[in-house]
């Protein structure tokens, strides 16, 4: 199969910048390595999703969590009567595919399964939502679905894992469903290795990183709105407090911590600017900027294209961000931004590391104002030999992040 017909790619869900930077990266190479090939996606958010790639067929997400309500317990009268709609969606959707699977027919009632099983190669760009942290089971049955139908898998430039107890058992099984797995960290590789997955596993790295950096009239726009131009500005993401692991009190150490940098900032003669890679996060932002009277403005770059992104982080004098994408996009663009990150992922410390970064990383748990201060200090004194660093590092990082579409072709043919 040189040239698949139809190239599904499977759980994309535009909710923060990181996600539409996969998926901007693997339909760019996916487009100028299979001419010939329909492009497929699925999202949450198929309006936004049209509007974000408008040249690729788009169906609504069979197993979409987006409407999921969080409760207190997962299985409860309150879970169930708050999410009525979803159960009852999910278990429509369950009961026409696993009947399609049996009988190998490929129409059902919902688009999302019908591209899923009726193209000839899906690509997933979990990112890292295969884990249990995020809805596996269902990520799990998708891959036993697509197997039914003997239809190429790949999960691109992933970090999979962590997995424990029952979780790790079925993750166990599951995982040799896929046809390859693309890593982009070498952890991803020794948990799988370490849960017996024997499908080939190749060392690649985020598909991010490839992206071009776009300075179209969008982005002159935003550097010119927030006079990016103009002093050196030091670029702050805020992170929510879901998935932080933070205890309510330790986030509100973690927010007056943050304070204190700014101010810290503002002392050294720089000056901060919001940036935001997730309506999440922007919340937060929000919020922080009213409890603590902090009057700086917000670079919402969801707006954008994650390419664009790159275009208005590029003009940055460097980022501290304790999120992932920002940290990539900044420092992979045109500008060579130095970063410091605030880390929970083992993803985030393995991409410093590749970077050339790694002294620029700070574990987030704790949250050490103390020591990220260091950092900055350290920074800006070693901040030519940091970039030039940085400078050195990013083609090889380049030609591993190309190297996913390479490793896709291969395989199928």
């Amino acid at each position: 199969m040189h040239n698949p017909k139809k190239i599904f790619l499977m759980h994309y869900s535009p909710v923060n910048s990181g996600a539409v930077a996969m998926a901007e990266s693997a339909i760019e190479s996916i487009q100028k390595t299979f001419l010939k090939s329909e492009i497929i996606i699925e999202s949450d958010f198929p309006k936004q999703t049209r509007k974000m790639f408008p040249n690729v067929k788009v169906v609504k997400r069979a197993f979409s969590t987006a409407s999921l309500k969080v409760t207190r317990k997962s299985f409860s009268l309150e879970f169930i009567f708050k999410n009525f709609s979803f159960l009852t969606r999910v278990i429509l959707v369950f009961l026409f595919s696993f009947l399609a699977a049996i009988f190998k027919f490929k129409k059902t009632p919902f688009s999302g399964v019908n591209a899923m099983i009726g193209s000839d190669l899906v690509i997933s760009l979990a990112g890292d939502s295969i884990s249990q942290d995020y809805s596996y089971i269902l990520r799990f049955y998708e891959f036993w679905l697509i197997k039914r139908f003997n239809t190429p898998n790949i999960l691109y430039a992933q970090s999979v894992g962590p997995f424990d107890g029952n979780s790790r058992k079925l993750a166990q099984r599951s995982l040799n469903w896929v046809t390859a797995i693309l890593a982009r960290d070498k952890k991803t590789i020794e948990l799988m290795k370490k849960y017996g997955v024997k499908v080939p596993i190749y060392r690649t790295a985020d598909a991010a990183i490839m992206l071009p950096t776009i300075t179209d009239k969008e982005v002159k726009k935003v550097v010119r709105q927030n006079n990016l131009n103009k002093a050196k500005k030091v670029g702050i993401v805020i992170r929510d407090i879901k998935f932080t692991q933070y205890s309510e009190e330790e986030y509100d150490k973690y927010q007056k911590g943050m304070v204190n940098i700014i101010k810290f900032l503002e002392k050294l003669n720089l000056k901060p600017i919001f940036v935001t890679s997730s309506i999440v996060d922007f919340n937060a932002i929000l919020k922080f900027k009213k409890k603590y009277d902090v009057n700086y403005p917000i670079i919402k770059l969801f707006n954008y294209k994650p390419s664009q992104d790159k275009g208005i982080l590029q003009i940055l004098y460097f980022l501290i961000s304790p999120r992932m994408h920002p940290i990539i996009l900044a420092s992979s663009s045109d500008g060579c931004v130095p970063v410091i990150c605030l880390g929970r992922e083992f993803k985030m410390k393995e991409y410093m590391d590749l970077a050339g970064l790694k002294d620029n990383y700070l574990d987030m748990i704790p949250f050490k104002e103390d020591l990220l201060k260091k950092k900055i200090k350290k920074l800006i004194t070693n901040y030519d030999k940091i970039k030039s660093k940085l400078e050195r590092s990013l083609p090889k990082m380049k030609r591993m992040s190309s190297s996913n579409i390479d490793i896709v072709k291969k395989i199928i043919s």
